[in-house]
């Protein structure tokens, strides 16, 4: 968590967008952690299911106001990654919040393949939406796009084997 915060602290003083990806998200760890107060450095926090739960530790409610309670503590966007639901991107731009999904596109032809392996999907989801981001496309352009690289590497063994290239 202190070299995660210090790459967030610097990643805020050159002016860069600034992405915090909680897994594994340990039992009773927060971003609220006395001295290391995460929150004014993240602007796009992704998290899953079970990690949002345990980021929002003793806060009631369902996937959508949990990210919401984040947003009040200064970060601009809450992605949760839902598996084969795709992802949730609740947005904050001045007083306005949307929240909007985010799935594979439907044509993507691993679609039709069985899943085999669960792991690295997150890691893929994060280092595509990261890269879409960076391209100039929206949050959830970039997240739908992303659904559809973590639904690739779920169709293969491994985690970075089931990586796709840039041809497929």
């Amino acid at each position: 968590p202190e070299v995660a915060l210090e790459a967030l602290k610097a990643g805020k003083d050159v002016g860069a967008t600034t992405i915090l990806n909680t897994a594994p998200a340990p039992d009773g760890w927060t971003l609220e952690d006395p001295g290391m107060e995460f929150y004014p450095y993240i602007d796009i926090l992704i998290l899953n299911e079970s990690e949002l739960e345990k980021v929002c530790q003793g806060r009631e409610g369902d996937e959508e106001t949990l990210a919401r309670s984040l947003l009040d503590k200064g970060v601009t966007a809450v992605i949760v990654t839902l598996g084969a639901r795709g992802a949730m991107i609740v947005e904050k731009e001045g007083d306005e919040v949307t929240v909007s999904f985010a799935d594979a596109p439907e044509d993507l032809p691993a679609r039709k393949e069985p899943v085999k392996n669960t792991v690295g999907a997150g890691d893929a989801f994060c280092g595509a939406l990261s890269s879409y981001v960076s391209t100039g496309l929206s949050l959830a352009e970039a997240a739908k796009y992303a659904c559809g690289i973590a639904s690739m590497t779920v169709r293969k063994d491994g985690a970075q084997t089931s990586y796709p290239t840039y041809d497929e």
